[in-house]
């Protein structure tokens, strides 16, 4: 196993609860999305509870590409959360970032297409994290804080690939992940 991942038991959204000790960085949890902008299955319907906010800005990102939602494909959007959302936390919320990560149309790709679109979304994140490109107001932080994306098995469930080929485009990425699983 590589050292890029690490497996963690539990709730992936304890993640901003467990991390009220850290002072800096922000909290980076994400998960694939599919680019015709519905957040309607697999863990999407928890986000979009926890982080309507976020689904609003996703939906809306994914409009603009609905002549031709393919240019999606291996790219990534990062959100800041609202105070307004469910799913804001007091002394952690400002700090967490919602990442969707475009690695299917809506599911009809082969296994090996998508884990490569997820390994395009996964540098492309790196890019955008480097360079702050992230969608709203954040508070920029020195991009060695940047470091850790939260997810669960992404692609595992509606998309249908298996997790090897999943964790090989994070490896290949280069992104430290901690992977949550029940």
């Amino acid at each position: 196993m590589s050292h890029l991942i690490k497996y963690t038991s539990g709730d992936l959204f304890q993640v901003a609860l467990k991390s009220t000790s850290i002072k800096e960085g922000p909290i980076i949890i994400g998960h694939a999305c599919n680019c015709l902008g519905f957040w309607g299955g697999g863990i999407a319907p928890i986000f979009k509870r926890k982080f309507p906010s976020t689904y609003r800005i996703y939906n809306n990102h994914c409009a603009k590409y609905s002549k031709d939602p393919s240019l999606l494909l291996g790219s990534s959007l990062v959100i800041p959360i609202s105070v307004k959302d469910p799913g804001f936390v007091k002394t952690v919320g400002e700090r967490v970032l919602i990442v969707c990560l475009f690695t299917s149309i809506m599911g009809g790709e082969d296994p090996e297409e998508i884990a490569e679109n997820t390994q395009a979304a996964l540098l492309d994140l790196k890019k955008r994290l480097e360079n702050f490109e992230i969608e709203g107001d954040f508070t920029e932080y020195d991009s060695n804080n940047l470091a850790v994306l939260n997810i669960p098995k992404i692609n595992a469930g509606i998309f249908n690939v298996p997790w090897e080929l999943t964790e090989k485009s994070i490896i290949k990425s280069g992104l430290k992940t901690n992977v949550f699983v029940l």
